[in-house]
């Protein structure tokens, strides 16, 4: 019974943190029109689903989609730069995003974003863009993606010092083809372990391999 009641007040306070403004007024981040309602009248939803989709009024509206990785270093009002995939087709357009979806679209496992077009020149309904912005700099330093070791919500690489492999914790950032950004944990001139680190351990011997053709971050435990 104890148990039970238990149970039942962390569901209480569950629900009491979605409850409604006073008002009854959820508001959307940026005024707009409604263009289309996703979820049905008294439907229960998590915290963080869409409820409606909103378009700027007197805008033309482009849907993009961002990968979960690169959705990070998106915000609301960055401008893309949208050129058509269409063969042939040289126009380009100048995008403001409005809307980031906070979640994942279920299907394409992607990030919903919608832009507002606010170049002069509008495109055809329909087209398929190629979308690009400029993001703010970021300092860090490039690693091969295969040095990252997952552990929990956390990741690691070993970083050789001495012959040392040396377990460190790192923040990935942006990754780009086979590479990946460290935001901190690594410094340029680090030597990471590439080729054989799920099988060591922390303060483990090692040399490096000099047949490699990526001998400055491999390494092979001495046995």
């Amino acid at each position: 019974a104890q148990s039970a009641s238990d149970d039942a007040k962390r569901r209480f306070e569950r629900v009491q943190l979605g409850v409604p403004p006073a008002d009854g007024i959820i508001k959307a981040p940026s005024p707009g029109i409604v263009s289309a309602v996703r979820i049905q009248i008294g439907a229960s939803v998590t915290a963080g689903t869409p409820l409606i989709d909103i378009s700027l009024p007197d805008a033309v509206i482009a849907q993009l989609t961002l990968e979960p990785d690169n959705a990070s270093a998106v915000q609301v009002g960055q401008v893309f730069q949208l050129r058509p995939l269409r063969k042939g087709d040289t126009a380009e357009y100048s995008a403001r995003i409005t809307i980031i979806s906070p979640t994942l679209n279920p299907q394409s496992h992607l990030i919903e974003v919608v832009a507002a077009i606010t170049s002069e020149t509008h495109p055809i309904p329909g087209t398929l863009f190629r979308g690009t912005c400029a993001l703010s700099p970021i300092k860090s330093v490039l690693i091969p993606r295969r040095a990252l070791i997952p552990d929990g919500d956390e990741m690691f690489v070993y970083i050789v010092h001495d012959h040392t492999a040396k377990r460190t914790p790192v923040t990935p950032g942006l990754p780009s083809s086979d590479l990946i950004a460290i935001e901190k944990g690594c410094v340029a001139g680090d030597h990471v372990v590439v080729i054989g680190q799920g099988q060591l351990s922390d303060n483990a011997h090692v040399r490096e391999s000099a047949d490699s053709p990526d001998s400055k971050g491999d390494a092979l435990g001495d046995r």
